[in-house]
């Protein structure tokens, strides 16, 4: 649902879209909910990006509240855009569009590299589809969730394989899922629905210094 707002006003390509006009004409809100018309789920920035609010994050006024930031700029992340390359509404052909592969992950693997404060991820995709890419949504109580979850992403190996590093871990309890990305546009994490809420899992916890991976 949006909230069409009818004002006067211009609409430049060459504004950001969190101000002026476009922040009156809560333009990034009505093509964020576009985005999860698309099947985008809510997407958090990541600092190191250094590239301002994402498209699929908080509106502009909290996440300028919350950082104590002056922030216009919102940028397309690389999880929405791994998701939105092979959608019909870009790839021109809405072939096998209702097909949904299948999905099993076997060799999951996590490793906390605590010299470079990164955990990787590997692991082998097994399906019936060919996917090109693997998003890592990383999501962590209190401040790492919904609006504010991280996402990473990776290309996936002919054979299946996938290595992900998630360079900004939340250094607090939380859980690691994973969504595949696929030639035919379907986006899933267990082969049955396109939601993230029902995408191959794992918790861990944070510990001391130290993570407790799910096996």
């Amino acid at each position: 649902m949006v909230n069409y707002e009818n004002r006067p006003g211009v609409i430049s390509p060459r504004m950001e879209l969190g101000v002026g006009f476009h922040e009156e004409f809560t333009l990034k809100g009505c093509i964020h909910e576009l985005g999860h018309a698309l099947g985008l789920p809510h997407i958090g920035p990541r600092l190191k990006d250094r590239l301002g609010n994402t498209l699929m994050g908080p509106n502009m006024s909290v996440y300028n509240q919350i950082l104590g930031a002056k922030e216009s700029r919102v940028y397309l992340s690389q999880a929405a855009a791994s998701m939105l390359w092979k959608h019909f509404v870009f790839s021109g052909t809405a072939e096998h569009r209702n097909d949904l592969p299948s999905v099993r992950v076997q060799d999951f693997r996590t490793r906390y590299d605590r010299t470079r404060g990164e955990i990787e991820v590997t692991g082998k995709l097994e399906s019936d589809g060919k996917a090109h890419s693997v998003v890592l949504a990383d999501d962590a109580t209190p401040n790492q969730e919904d609006y504010w979850r991280k996402t990473y992403v990776a290309r996936i190996g002919a054979d299946g394989r996938f290595s992900i590093r998630a360079r900004e871990p939340s250094r607090s309890n939380g859980k690691f899922r994973l969504l595949f990305c696929f030639e035919n546009g379907s986006v899933t994490g267990d082969g049955k629905h396109a939601e993230l809420d029902h995408a191959f899992t794992k918790k861990y916890e944070f510990v001391g210094r130290d993570y407790r991976f799910e096996p």
